[in-house]
């Protein structure tokens, strides 16, 4: 007993240490990128490496300068993402608690029907999808362009429940390998 516990605390700690690597090595670029943006530059001259130049924030005003609509697309662009985001998250959400919670003849048919459109490549329907806004009148529209991301989003949520989704081979009650869905 007390030998699984000692090798469970070390394969967490050994998860979380490699998790903080990772993370730390996908956060650094960005963090060197922002620190770039104020004007904060590595000086690799001195030794120790030192950082050089004051925190300015001239380069984002010489930005909104060379273009005066900058501002407007950069809030545009965030709420329309965060807009996407909210709206994908709140579908799956609803889908995936009525597919674990329901109970019908043909759940494990749809399951996989669901899991068959995941795999189709995304040009497999967003050229309906353009047309389909198009006839709608939201092309080029702030609403448009949120559903299509939205649409976007939930094909890669219902790419990473495929993920999730596991085939028993003889499952719970010898159902003989029906799809069950993790929740």
């Amino acid at each position: 007993m007390r030998s699984l516990r000692a090798r469970r605390r070390r394969d967490a700690v050994i998860r979380i240490l490699l998790l903080t690597v990772a993370l730390v090595a996908f956060l650094l670029p960005l963090t060197w990128t922002v620190l770039a943006s104020f004007g904060l530059l590595p000086d690799n001259s001195t030794r120790p490496p030192s950082w050089k130049g004051p925190i300015t924030f001239d380069h984002f005003r010489e930005v909104g300068i060379a273009e005066p609509s900058f501002w407007q697309e950069l809030a545009t662009s965030t709420a329309a993402a965060a807009c996407a985001a909210a709206l994908a998250v709140l579908c799956s959400f609803l889908a995936a608690f009525g597919l674990a919670r329901s109970r019908f003849a043909g759940k494990s048919l749809l399951t996989e029907g669901f899991l068959v459109l995941a795999s189709l490549p995304a040009m497999a329907y967003v050229i309906p999808l353009s047309d389909l806004m198009r006839r709608a009148h939201l092309a080029d529209t702030f609403a448009g362009v949120v559903l299509t991301e939205a649409a976007v989003r939930l094909e890669s949520a219902a790419r990473a429940a495929g993920a999730h989704v596991r085939r028993d081979q003889d499952g719970p009650g010898g159902d003989g390998g029906f799809l069950h869905i993790r929740a």
